[in-house]
């Protein structure tokens, strides 16, 4: 099966890589963008050129989360110089109530910095089972 990469936003291209081939059939396609893959299948049923979308809204999902680790200044770039036009940003607080760009509370999947703030790692039960390293204890 095909593998995906980067459509130049352009969905219905993703759907027809998956429909218009050679390789194998796909008797159905489950999405969460239904109008999308109704317009791709619908253009290569009818044999017609897809509708182009004059200039469509970009939103980054914390910037280029699929080339770099999402939320980090690398993300964000890419997501600039592929032309985003909103970069988007989870955002959590720190302890002394300072906004930053992160898409978890717990910074041990998120970030490269886990060995410098090891010290400050702790339980908290209402929020996960393990311990971590969250953002409302750094100062």
């Amino acid at each position: 099966m095909p593998r995906s990469f980067n459509y130049s936003y352009d969905p219905t291209k993703e759907y027809l890589q998956f429909v218009d081939n050679s390789e194998f059939v796909v008797d159905g396609v489950l999405t969460n963008f239904p109008p999308t893959a109704s317009e791709a299948i619908a253009c290569l049923a009818h044999n017609q050129k897809m509708l182009v979308v004059r200039d469509p809204l970009v939103i980054s999902h914390n910037g280029a989360s699929g080339v770099y680790a999402a939320s980090s200044n690398l993300a964000y770039q890419q997501a600039i110089r592929d032309g985003a036009d909103a970069i988007d940003c989870s955002v959590q607080m720190s302890k002394h109530e300072i906004p930053f760009c992160l898409a978890s509370v717990d910074l041990t999947g998120d970030t490269t910095a886990v060995t410098t703030f090891m010290a400050r790692a702790s339980l908290v039960p209402e929020i996960q089972s393990k311990t971590g390293i969250f953002n409302f204890h750094l100062t």
